[in-house]
């Protein structure tokens, strides 16, 4: 559905540059530098996936840590877990996301910092749980933090 609509905008963006140059008469060396100017404003459903699913997966470390201030403060097992729970979900999120991508791309790589930084937060919340009763602790990540 975002495809299409960006499909779209794209197409008249087009048009409109053509119809602009056939009136204004632009030789095609100027209408192929406009069209460029056009598409490189313009952002591809890849790009916003990713943008999107960094905003969340920053918005979910948040959290952890945030549940995590309150397990230290309170000592209640519930609040680690939460906050082990959050973690998780950034980790899974960025890992899903770096399958999207080439591992040439910068995309990549900030998906792939941020997923390990992740990855060493739930280290430290899994080290802060064995001081628990092994009833609370926290299991390993799979595959994502390897």
């Amino acid at each position: 559905m975002v495809f299409r609509r960006y499909l779209i905008i794209g197409f008249f963006c087009t048009l409109f540059a053509f119809v602009l140059c056939i009136r204004t008469g632009l030789s095609q060396q100027q209408i192929q530098q406009s069209e460029n100017q056009i598409q490189s404003t313009t952002k591809t459903p890849k790009e916003i996936r990713f943008t999107y699913q960094m905003n969340r997966s920053a918005k979910d470390l948040k959290w952890s840590v945030t549940y995590f201030e309150s397990y230290k403060k309170s000592g209640e097992v519930s609040y680690l877990n939460l906050a082990a729970q959050f973690c998780l979900k950034t980790i899974n999120r960025l890992f899903n996301t770096q399958n999207l991508l080439s591992r040439t791309t910068r995309f990549y790589q900030q998906a792939d910092q941020k997923r390990l930084q992740a990855c060493q937060y739930y280290d430290m919340l899994q080290k802060q749980s064995f001081l628990l009763a092994p009833v609370h602790h926290l299991a390993d990540t799979e595959l994502a933090c390897q």
